[in-house]
């Protein structure tokens, strides 16, 4: 079986507020930030030497800052792939709007990705807008061969929170595992089957399970899970969690790996190289962790 490991660095929006913090303008911003994902690049093929033949590494990023990184890893021969919502909308919007399929395709990249907050228990007419928009998308992918990584967030309604005393890491383990199930089955039956469903991390192999197999009969590849930005040491546990369930066949990681190496790196207090080989180690580390807990044939 082969293993898809994503180094995510599509953030637009949070990537521009955590730039800020750092007290760069908005103009240093838009010289530093390409130079920033063209370092995560840099890494990701320093740490491809350190895959099995069955593991794949993949770089998703975005057009905005990344359009030179993703030319430079189509020549270095890493797949892409490229979100097209538009960033930060708590409803699904395209990303150029109309447009949004022509200016994908010119990027090059290997495959689109969308992002969908969608909350079976939220806005009705927010979720069928939404459905009805992927189910384009995936129209025209299909058209022209190329399929879609589909990330589905299930953020809590301001009820589900107050049910959960205002914990979000109570509705983590409560709530959300019945919800993701029903967003996924919801958003199947829009006659939308994803290469990848891109799903948070669950606590329970027994709910990973149920996850990996309504992802497994409703995509072509199965599940990948991604890390909110989450330290390492709760990635790693997600991860594991996530190959010990059948469906699972890889993940999706950025900030967690990439946040503290890039930190030190804008702030003068490591070289470039330094900050590669320190992102590189961060990314092997979490594929580690999915390799080893892969069940044993």
């Amino acid at each position: 079986m082969t293993s898809f490991f994503v180094l995510a660095i599509d953030h637009r929006n949070s990537f521009r507020r955590w730039l800020a913090t750092l007290d760069f303008s908005p103009e240093e911003i838009a010289r530093i930030a390409p130079q920033a994902k063209g370092t995560v690049l840099d890494a990701l093929v320093v740490a491809r030497s350190g895959l099995r033949p069955d593991e794949r590494p993949m770089l998703l990023i975005d057009e905005e800052y990344g359009s030179v990184a993703i030319e430079r890893a189509r020549l270095l021969g890493v797949e892409t792939v490229v979100p097209v919502e538009r960033s930060g909308q708590a409803e699904l919007q395209f990303e150029h709007g109309d447009d949004y399929w022509e200016r994908f395709c010119a990027t090059g990249a290997t495959y689109p990705k969308v992002l969908i907050r969608y909350n079976p228990a939220g806005d009705a007419d927010v979720n069928r807008r939404g459905r009805i928009r992927i189910a384009q998308l995936a129209k025209r992918a299909e058209a022209d061969g190329i399929e879609v990584m589909l990330e589905l967030l299930v953020p809590p309604t301001a009820s589900q929170l107050e049910e959960c005393g205002g914990d979000e890491s109570r509705y983590d383990d409560t709530l959300r595992p019945d919800l993701v199930l029903r967003a996924m089955s919801e958003i199947a039956g829009a006659d939308v089957r994803p290469r990848w469903w891109k799903v948070e991390g669950l606590k329970d192999v027994a709910v990973a399970n149920r996850v990996a197999r309504l992802g497994t009969e409703t995509s072509t590849g199965g599940c990948l899970v991604l890390g909110r930005g989450a330290d390492p040491g709760r990635v790693e546990e997600w991860v594991r969690i996530a190959a010990q369930a059948g469906g699972f066949v890889g993940f999706a990681v950025g900030r967690t790996i990439w946040t503290q190496p890039l930190h030190d790196l804008l702030t003068n207090r490591i070289e470039r190289e330094e900050a590669v080989g320190r992102i590189a180690a961060g990314y092997l580390s979490i594929a580690e962790a999915f390799r080893s807990a892969l069940p044993t044939e």
